[in-house]
């Protein structure tokens, strides 16, 4: 008799598809399934952009269950797709969902009417005595760690503790097409890490012991943190460089310096291996304000190129409010000290918070973005809506605003950091950032590729004069009558768009 097949679910991070991230957590789940007797299928809806539904009808047909794996906002929408499709196929199929968000908000989740389980904590012990217990005929209610219906009402059952060995779990790399994530679906997605083809995503521990009441990830793991041993990620990434010619890697972690003995070692060890792998991942401004000049230098010798920085907001008062522990000042110096040791700074900022009142923080925020843009105009920075995570400190404040509680897993659709969704954000706000970071800090505060721009390009002069108005712009922080944005708007969109006049245009607008 074959094994019980479990297929896992994964939707889509964006919408259209921007990186190919590899869906870890759902391979690591797989392979502790196949470790217990199971077969672990995984369904990657980046992986099926034309025939999802077909697939997951087909995969789901002789299944013995369904597990999903995301998190709030658009990935929703391909697992509420895939939970609709295995109920219409098999309505007493266990449904189950996996992650950060099943943790947080079981309850809510669990409104929706095709989920019947939601793991509670982390859920690599959980997942498979869970599904053992069901293949077996068992009573789900004596598995620690989930939320579950029964009766028209929705129980939990006791609490586990959060599995921290995370060595002893296997990463799972054979259960999907490694290949097909690392060269970025052929080269349509962008790149993980400037200039590197070959890159991919990697989580090497969870959790932070940062205080920021927006995160989930401080309030799921309570600001503790746990992580893989220093052998087991130089060990993964001697095997990722040597087996799939891995050039890149992204780290994932909340944070990743949090034990800096570990991350020390990671680092010697990726010089003493000579790996010669590019990688990036997050620092917490506080700490690395602190670090060693020999640390910093190891670093960036043993091939980090970028170090992502949450600079969150410009506004002292928005900084206190989600208790971020730092200021505008400090990321400053944070920025300068990264860029001393030869490596690029990458921003975050955080925008549209419920009280943000008469454009003040927003406006600066904006020079603040544009001051750290001045300090390495080539760095790459992004911008995110704040958005309300379940059960994290400021949840039930976000509701004084108009956001309904959610009752089932698809009212989670709209909380989304990409969109501005939430009833507060005014639809000014969300026009006025698109505009002054995708129009006017670009001839403000030109990078490499515009710089050459404005010095040889046929179109140089009116170019300059741009530029020129643009850094009047951002600077006074006048964006009323943005004449030359429109403009530029009504070429783009309706000349060249539409009309196909000027091609060669789109490139500079």
């Amino acid at each position: 008799m074959p094994p019980c097949k479990i297929v896992f679910a994964y939707g889509r991070e964006e919408k259209p598809v921007l990186f190919t991230f590899v869906p870890l957590a759902s391979m690591r789940l797989a392979a502790l399934c196949d470790r217990h007797g199971m077969s672990g299928l995984i369904l990657d809806a980046k992986r099926h952009p034309d025939d999802w539904e077909a697939t997951l009808q087909k995969e789901l047909s002789d299944a013995f269950a369904l597990v999903i794996m995301g998190k709030i906002g658009r990935q929703l929408e391909d697992l509420i797709t895939a939970t609709q499709i295995a109920k219409r196929l098999h309505p007493e199929m266990p449904v189950i969902f996996a992650g950060w968000q099943a943790a947080m908000a079981a309850e809510a989740n669990l409104g929706e009417p095709t989920l019947d389980y939601c793991t509670v904590g982390t859920a690599e012990t959980t997942l498979p005595e869970l599904l053992t217990t069901l293949a077996a005929g068992g009573d789900a209610a004596n598995v620690p760690g989930i939320a579950y219906k029964r009766d028209g009402e929705i129980k939990r059952t006791a609490p586990r503790e959060f599995d921290r060995n995370l060595d002893e779990f296997a990463a799972g790399w054979d259960k999907v097409d490694l290949n097909w994530y690392i060269e970025r679906d052929g080269g349509r997605c962008q790149q993980m890490i400037a200039g590197i083809d070959r890159a991919i995503n990697y989580t090497s521990s969870r959790g932070c012991h940062g205080k920021c009441r927006f995160c989930h990830i401080t309030a799921m793991f309570e600001r503790g943190w746990f992580g893989y041993s220093a052998e087991r990620v130089l060990e993964d990434l001697t095997y990722l460089k040597e087996r799939y010619g891995v050039a890149g890697v992204d780290f994932h972690d909340s944070n990743f310096f949090t034990n800096k003995v570990r991350a020390r070692r990671i680092v010697e060890g990726m010089i003493e291996r000579r790996l010669n792998i590019a990688w990036k991942c997050s620092v917490r401004v506080d700490q690395l304000l602190t670090y060693e000049d020999d640390l910093m230098a190891m670093i960036r010798d043993s091939g980090c190129r970028e170090l992502a920085i949450g600079g969150e907001s410009g506004s002292q008062r928005i900084m206190d409010l989600i208790e971020k522990e730092i200021g505008p000042e400090a990321v400053r110096a944070c920025s300068e000290r990264v860029i001393k040791y030869g490596m690029n700074p990458v921003y975050s900022f955080m925008v549209g918070f419920p009280d943000e009142k008469n454009w003040v923080d927003t406006k600066m925020t904006l020079r603040y973005m544009a001051e750290l843009k001045e300090l390495a105009p080539d760095a790459d920075s992004s911008y995110f809506y704040y958005t309300p995570f379940p059960d994290t400190p400021l949840y039930d404040w976000a509701h004084k605003f108009g956001l309904p509680y959610a009752k089932k897993l698809s009212d989670f659709l709209i909380y989304s950091p990409y969109d501005p969704n939430m009833p507060w954000v005014d639809a000014r706000l969300s026009e006025l950032l698109k505009m002054a970071t995708r129009f006017y800090f670009k001839f403000a505060i030109p990078d490499a590729t515009m710089r050459e721009r404005l010095r040889t390009h046929k179109l140089r002069l009116p170019l300059r004069l741009l530029s020129k108005i643009s850094h009047w712009r951002v600077h006074r922080l006048r964006y009323e009558f943005p004449i030359e944005y429109r403009l530029a708007r009504f070429m783009k969109d309706t000349v060249i768009g539409k009309w196909g006049w000027f091609k060669k245009l789109r490139e500079v607008l």
